[in-house]
Parts: structure tokens; C-alpha cells; sequence
């Protein structure tokens, strides 16, 4: 195995383990999880990153930017993925 592969194979689980820590939410699930679980997800996330953009606008005290990024980017990432299954069900 090549050292690039190794570092991209190391980055990869530290980002899994920092969404977990984050969110709750593992790729894995994500992956594994049926249209009604990942929009269950979203409508999760939207309310979260709500309160999240609100305390921000607020300028309370426990407002992290980082988990305002990783909750948005975590957001459009089972957007997508509930974008992508539709269409594959769409395209049979």
C-alpha cells in the first residue's frame, strides 16, 4: 500500500470519527439507511442547523461556527443522497 493511500485512509476515519462526535450520524448508517430513515435525517439536521444558525445570529455564547460547517455540510450530503436514490428509483 502506497503512503498517499495510507494518509487518505487515515484522514477518512478521522473525519468519520469527527462527524460521529459531532452529529450521531456514521457514513456507514448512512449509507445502509432506506429513503424514509435518510429523510428522517434531514428533517433532523434542518431543525439543528436552525438552532444552530440562530444562536449565531443571536451571538449566544455556545455558538461553534465548526459545527455550524459540519452540520450544513452533513445536511447537503443526505440531500444528495436522497436526490441520487429517487433518481435511481425513478430511472427502473
Amino acid at each position: 500500500m502506497a503512503h498517499g493511500s495510507v494518509t487518505h485512509a487515515v484522514c477518512n476515519v478521522a473525519e468519520e470519527l469527527m462527524l460521529q462526535r459531532m452529529t450521531g450520524v456514521r457514513l456507514r448508517d448512512l449509507d445502509r439507511a432506506n429513503l424514509g430513515e435518510l429523510n428522517r435525517h434531514l428533517r433532523a439536521f434542518e431543525r439543528l442547523l436552525t438552532r444552530e444558525r440562530n444562536k449565531g445570529i443571536a451571538r449566544h455564547w455556545s455558538y461553534d461556527l465548526n459545527r455550524h460547517i459540519v452540520m450544513k455540510t452533513v445536511r447537503d450530503m443526505i440531500a444528495r443522497r436522497i436526490d441520487e436514490r429517487r433518481r435511481l428509483r425513478c430511472a427502473r
